[in-house]
């Protein structure tokens, strides 16, 4: 395959109270919501990924990023946003293993357009 994805990261949000997860091991969870918009004709989409990290400490680390281009990949780019994410705060291999095994996106995880927007 000539490239990983047929959806690009045109832009990335990260909030987050340290740089990392201090000792993984001991426990991280995540969830995550999303919408996305048609852009123009041919398939062409703008998605966005909201993934949220919680390690066993309770601190919360958020990614919020716009993703641009076909649609056809647009669930498996869901699944790579989550990992990259827990990668990016060094979370252990394994965990991230473990936890996207049986990994599926929930369509019931979309928001409208409106509603992923509102500050409600």
């Amino acid at each position: 395959m000539l490239y990983q994805s047929l959806l690009r990261e045109v832009q990335q949000q990260n909030i987050q109270p340290q740089p990392e997860i201090q000792e993984s091991l001991k426990g991280v969870d995540f969830d995550y919501f999303f919408t996305g918009k048609r852009e123009g004709t041919g398939g062409a989409i703008e998605l966005h990924i909201t993934s949220i990290v919680t390690d066993w400490a309770t601190n919360t680390y958020s990614r919020q990023s716009i993703y641009r281009g076909h649609k056809e990949k647009w669930k498996e780019c869901i699944k790579k946003h989550i990992i990259y994410h827990l990668q990016s705060l060094n979370v252990d291999a394994g965990i991230i293993r473990s936890m996207m095994r049986y990994f599926e996106v929930d369509e019931e995880k979309y928001r409208s357009w409106e509603r992923y927007f509102s500050k409600k």
